[in-house]
């Protein structure tokens, strides 16, 4: 078995990636924080002094500024976790509790919220588009969608006529932040899709 780490610390985060691993989880996202601590213990860490865990920690979570704070909080998670599973081995290990969290995710962005006369202003404004195929009336049927059902951006672009069930005007979602679901949606939005799906039709038959 190839081995993913190198710092001090590899034969406890394989040990860990093993475990998730034996639970079912393929753990990807997990792994890939995991190895940016490894190799973060690497450049920092020499010789045989044992680890300074909160400098550890601290520096870590330094080493990125700029990062959002949702990245921040998952990649917390997945350091707690990795504590947690440690200190089944060495009582009294540290873990980083709550106050690191909230510490290292303090958000600078505030959402706006549009009002429905800028809504429909944005969406007025797909007609100034470059005439490409289909530009005008996909990114107006994207918008529409999007308003409508309240579907994270990447859900939408990555639905398929498939994934949708014309009669009940229902989406399905595949997948998402680890969970499959139906979303409704009304009749005047199936109207908007019905519209591009003949614009999109007869784009690809009059394509050579």
């Amino acid at each position: 078995m190839p081995k993913h780490f190198h710092s001090c610390l590899a034969s406890e985060l394989e040990a860990f990636l093993r475990f998730k691993h034996v639970l079912g989880q393929s753990y990807q996202r997990g792994y890939h924080t995991l190895r940016r601590l490894d190799r973060y213990v690497a450049a920092h860490h020499f010789g045989g002094r044992s680890l300074d865990w909160p400098a550890l920690v601290s520096g870590w979570l330094g080493d990125c500024p700029g990062r959002k704070p949702i990245t921040v909080l998952r990649e917390m998670t997945v350091l707690r976790q990795f504590c947690l599973f440690r200190r089944r081995v060495y009582a009294g290990a540290f873990v980083p509790d709550t106050q690191w969290v909230s510490s290292a995710t303090s958000a600078r962005f505030a959402a706006y919220p549009l009002s429905p006369s800028q809504v429909a202003e944005l969406i007025r404004r797909t007609q100034d588009l470059e005439d490409l195929p289909l530009r005008r009336s996909g990114m107006r049927a994207l918008l529409c969608m999007l308003y409508s059902t309240g579907l994270r951006l990447g859900e939408a672009l990555r639905l398929r006529c498939v994934d949708a069930d014309w009669k009940q005007r229902c989406f399905f979602i595949r997948m998402s932040k680890g969970r499959s679901r139906w979303v409704p949606f009304r009749m005047d939005l199936l109207r908007e899709l019905n519209q591009y799906r003949q614009k999109r039709q007869r784009h690809l038959q009059e394509k050579p």
